[in-house]
This record gives structure tokens, sequence and C-alpha cells, in this order.
């Protein structure tokens, strides 16, 4: 999300039921993990080029806040061991 644009999120529960094995919109969806994938690697890329040195714990969170999109993703624990 853009700085000074928040989100409100009203529920954690899904509007509507999911079928079983539907990933989409959970901490599972795979353009999700792909987003935060790519991010984490331009971020930590980033710090060896000589920007701001940050670790992979620092480069998750922000790379979290950018690609969720639901209340589950932006909420989620991850592993960092599997991003």
């Amino acid at each position: 999300a853009a700085e000074g644009e928040g989100r409100k999120w009203i529920s954690g529960k899904s509007e509507v039921p999911k079928e079983k094995g539907d990933t989409k919109g959970t901490k599972k969806d795979t353009s999700f993990l792909r987003c935060l994938s790519n991010c984490v690697s331009d971020c930590a890329a980033g710090a060896r080029k000589g920007l701001a040195e940050k670790d992979r714990d620092q480069c998750l969170q922000e790379c979290q806040d950018e690609c969720c999109t639901t209340y589950e993703q932006c909420t989620a624990t991850l592993n960092p061991n599997l991003v």
C-alpha cells in the first residue's frame, strides 16, 4: 500500500466460504508468495549494492506489507526460511 493510504479491515473472516484447496487470498496464495520472493531478493540485492543495509527479516516485513492484499496475508506470521 502507498504511504498515507491505509487499509481498513472490518473482519478477519472471508466474506465468501472457500472451496477446499483454494488458496487465493491466503498466506499460501502463489501470487502473494511470488511477490514476497521477488521483493525480498530485490531488497537484499539493494543492500548488497550499497543502499541502506537491511537484513532478511527487515526485508520480509517490508515486503509482506507491500505484497499483502488480504487481512490473512497482512497479519500472517511468515517463516523467513520459506520465502
